[in-house]
């Protein structure tokens, strides 16, 4: 049943891109323009989310209706409804810009769905055993916090072509193995699904991209990937509550965070667009898409291979190496940072010079 799940996740969402692609271009529909924050020269249609929701939605549906299991109905029924609102949401600022708080308020329906079927994070557990409870109140809002992090994440890191798929087939496959081991039916075929899914859209948006996932593939995306940690701490499956589902996704959280970082440090607001992303500074510094994307896998795979082995680790030991990889990744890229800011300065009196002397030239 797992895998029949994967492979249907993968069929539709084969199926569904050629014929949704060409009522794109031939009626303009969800097209994302080359702007000054793109790295496409011409228009691709962003409509990859509505496969996506399809093929997740039909694939997780049909495998649960097959697997016996009844108990998980509820939080199944709550996963798929979030996630379809999260897919709106995107869909809606697909077609016409949404303002922050607008998409805000759309994640706080989306974490109230899933809290009102029983998935929210009941507690904290940090280094040598410290095993904090929460409150309802505190509950809701640290879920509130991982729910809106885990999406925002996913779209931010949705910058170059067939980063943000490939990132969330590896991170599910990781979700996949940590479902199995515990038991947890519904997590393992939202994780499958999701892998067949990314596997197949991959086929479409990997550099050079012919279709895009756009925020409402994104925005999907993070919100299943949300639902299905929850799913995962909900039920005791890892160790260290959502210390594991933290570091399987650390590329997408260490872009956001090294985001708000610089933006807050110029005194910018956090929501101002840049083109200063992880894969803007690794193209900047000479990689092809295709590098770039393969620097990302490589250390996606790496950090996923160590949540795994957290898996079998005392709390102690997971978090000690958890907030070590951690530092390091923070402190390399804000070195990357600092060096591509640099290299952009210097390209920029480089060519604010060469402008001056070709005037001086002209006048002579």
């Amino acid at each position: 049943m797992v895998i029949a799940t994967a492979l249907t996740a993968f069929i539709v969402m084969l199926a569904l891109i050629p014929p949704l692609r060409w009522v794109s271009y031939r009626y303009q529909f969800m097209l994302d323009y080359p702007s000054f924050r793109r790295i496409h020269k011409e228009p691709v249609p962003r409509i990859g989310g509505i496969a996506m929701t399809v093929a997740l939605v039909l694939a997780v549906t049909i495998g649960f209706a097959f697997s016996g299991e009844k108990e998980s109905l509820r939080s199944l029924v709550a996963i798929l409804i979030a996630g379809g609102v999260a897919a709106l949401i995107g869909m809606r600022d697909d077609l016409r810009s949404m303002k922050a708080y607008q998409k805000f308020m759309g994640q706080v329906i989306v974490t109230v769905v899933l809290v009102a079927s029983g998935l929210r994070i009941e507690r904290m557990v940090f280094p040598f055993y410290w095993d904090v409870p929460l409150h309802w109140p505190v509950s809701f809002m640290m879920t509130l916090f991982w729910v809106t992090a885990t999406m925002n994440a996913i779209n931010l890191i949705d910058g170059m072509d067939g980063s943000a798929a490939g990132l969330s087939l590896i991170a599910s496959l990781s979700m996949g193995f940590l479902a199995y081991r515990t038991n947890n039916t519904l997590a393992l075929l939202l994780s499958v699904g999701i892998a067949g899914m990314c596997l197949s859209f991959l086929c479409y948006n990997f550099p050079p991209a012919s279709v895009f996932m756009g925020d409402c593939g994104s925005m999907f995306l993070g919100a299943t990937f949300a639902g299905t940690s929850l799913l995962l701490t909900h039920n005791g499956a890892t160790t260290g509550s959502l210390w594991i589902p933290i570091i399987i996704l650390t590329v997408p959280f260490l872009d956001t965070l090294l985001a708000i970082l610089r933006r807050k440090l110029r005194g910018q607001s956090i929501l101002v667009a840049d083109r200063e992303h992880l894969h803007h500074q690794l193209l900047g510094f000479g990689l092809s898409q295709r590098q770039t994307i393969l620097v990302f896998y490589t250390i996606a795979v790496l950090v996923n291979i160590l949540g795994i082995a957290c898996f079998y680790w005392t709390d102690a030991e997971a978090m000690s190496a958890i907030a070590a990889v951690g530092l390091m990744l923070l402190a390399v890229g804000l070195i990357m940072t600092h060096q591509y800011r640099k290299r952009v300065m210097s390209n920029t009196v480089h060519i604010a010079g060469a402008k001056q002397k070709s005037l001086h030239t002209d006048r002579g």
